[in-house]
């Protein structure tokens, strides 16, 4: 049975980004393969053979404090556990270039997550959105082109890529990223987690739009408030 050794760089909650990691590794483990997550914490609710904690419970209350600590730890404790898995997944942030370097020093194959596109796609397009509203970017442009040359770095040393859209796998495709690095996915929905969606509506109900998220040019909040206006929907 094939064995993969995953981590994330979060406490593991039931909720935000730490759900979809959850979401994939369970299901993982539902097929013919053994998945283990090393994660700084977690909950008391998801602590079990499937998991570990990287982090000492003595450090835990001050984790926000620590956070480069707990990011060491957590990656050393992957590392140290690695040898005895065949393979290593990886997700956004969770390691450094030197934990990467170590893993191929292992022979061990990498799986890397990619949530969004491509970084160098995603600066051309802020880029342009930022310039269309007379607006300066909030963040330094050489920390941008050190998050690209970075990415760069992660890709040459994984062996594939997740790319959970086709727009994501577009992008990484168009940076150069040789396609048989790529493979295309989808996080999908828990249809029993919104008992609501069935709902009946009459022509005549506003149609009601919840955004949730920081409200910036980034996340196209100022996109939706326009379409929202043209088209006379009800926004929250």
């Amino acid at each position: 049975m094939p064995k993969i050794l995953a981590v994330f760089p979060l406490c593991l909650v039931n909720r935000s980004i730490a759900h979809i990691f959850l979401s994939l590794c369970t299901s993982i483990e539902l097929t013919d393969v053994q998945i283990k997550m090393v994660a700084p914490s977690c909950e008391r609710s998801y602590r079990g053979s499937n998991v570990i904690e990287a982090v000492p419970k003595i450090i835990n209350p001050f984790i926000d404090r620590l956070v480069n600590l707990s990011a060491q730890l957590t990656q050393s404790r992957f590392i140290r556990e690695l040898r005895y898995y065949d393979a290593a997944y990886l997700w956004p942030d969770s390691s450094s270039i030197n934990t990467f370097k170590k893993i191929k020093k292992l022979d061990k194959p990498i799986f890397l997550e990619r949530i969004n596109c491509y970084t160098g796609k995603s600066k051309s397009i802020l880029d342009d959105a930022y310039g269309k509203l007379g607006l300066q970017r909030p963040i330094n442009e050489n920390t941008v082109l050190e998050a690209i040359r970075r990415e760069h770095q992660e890709i040459e040393l994984s062996d594939w890529i997740f790319c959970p859209s086709p727009e994501v796998k577009k992008s990484f495709e168009e940076a150069g990223v040789p396609e048989k690095k790529l493979i295309l996915t989808s996080y999908g929905w828990s249809p029993e987690r919104f008992p609501n969606r069935e709902r009946a509506k009459t022509e005549d109900s506003p149609l009601t739009i919840l955004f949730v998220g920081f409200v910036c040019v980034r996340k196209g909040a100022h996109l939706l408030l326009g379409t929202c206006n043209l088209k006379k929907y009800h926004l929250n």
